[in-house]
């Protein structure tokens, strides 16, 4: 048993430790700020055939941790997972300096001083109804205006997922429905009362719906070698499920995908990487041209 002198110790050496958890635990960790432009570069990667890469940067420390894509026009947007609007313009296949606005989401499910709070994972553009988003440790679904300046819509999803395996995925359902889609797999689930019957498979990072209406998902799990990742579009009109795989860096964490129709008919995949604003990981964007009728 502990003597006297050696409780007061114990307590002396404890104390000043949980002081500083509370202290830490206090402390934002997010710092909203306002809008801004930079300029960002895009270097290309090997690739090969239908498929490029380019590795992104800009300077600013919001530009990162993206988790999610959509299209406005000929345009990409992302979102961040602190919360974070990114718009930029498709790189040439050269690579080259490119134009990058940043833009705080103006509300969210928490804290704008939180991460949690504006723990964003998915996006779809809604045309004229604007945009949708996803959160997930919050488990919600919100719909912002169209240019992000303020939320329309907001739904508390009735859900017993974790807080970190939650709506990592969104798209749209065959009736216009928003569909998100659990990390962890499962059914998925909408802001409606009737969800369509499609489950989602362990590791759904995201998801798209293509111009031909079948639903795209990208997979990704963590192994000892990495990540490995796919992209899996789903049997319609007579073809079977098509898996694609994605020859990424080891610590390259897909999290964001987006399809464009190509003026030949084909399809255009975006996907993007989370560097999880690491120094060692990289924001990687991928095209990935699959021909008409493929």
């Amino acid at each position: 048993m502990f003597n006297k002198r050696a409780s007061i110790a114990l307590v002396a050496l404890v104390a000043p430790i949980l002081a500083l958890h509370g202290w830490s635990a206090r402390q934002p960790t997010r710092i909203p700020q306002s809008d801004r432009v930079v300029t960002g570069e895009a270097v290309p990667l090997e690739g090969g055939g239908q498929v490029r890469l380019w590795h992104l940067s800009a300077p600013d420390r919001r530009f990162g941790g993206v988790s999610g894509l959509a299209m406005d026009g000929a345009g990409l947007v992302a979102l961040t997972d602190e919360g974070v609007i990114i718009r930029f313009d498709p790189p040439q296949p050269s690579g080259g300096a490119m134009r990058v606005m940043l833009h705080d989401l103006p509300d969210g499910p928490g804290s704008a001083f939180s991460k949690r709070g504006r723990d964003g994972e998915a996006l779809l553009a809604a045309g004229a109804r604007g945009w949708w988003v996803t959160f997930e440790g919050d488990h919600a679904l919100w719909r912002f205006d169209s240019r992000f300046a303020r939320p329309l819509e907001r739904h508390r999803l009735s859900v017993d997922w974790s807080s970190n395996k939650g709506g990592e995925a969104a798209a749209f359902a065959r009736d216009g429905s928003v569909m998100v889609l659990p990390e962890r797999g499962g059914p998925v689930v909408t802001a409606g009362d009737r969800p369509p019957a499609i489950r989602a498979p362990r590791g759904t990072s995201d998801a798209a719906r293509l111009p031909d209406g079948r639903l795209a998902i990208l997979v990704r799990r963590l192994t000892p070698w990495g990540f490995r990742s796919e992209v899996r579009i789903a049997a319609g009109g007579g073809r079977s499920e098509r898996r694609i795989a994605l020859r990424l860096a080891p610590l390259d964490n897909p999290e964001a995908m987006t399809a464009a129709s190509l003026p030949n008919g084909g399809t255009r995949l975006w996907i993007a990487t989370d560097n999880n604003f690491r120094p060692w990981m990289r924001t990687v964007l991928v095209a990935i041209d699959l021909p008409p009728g493929a």
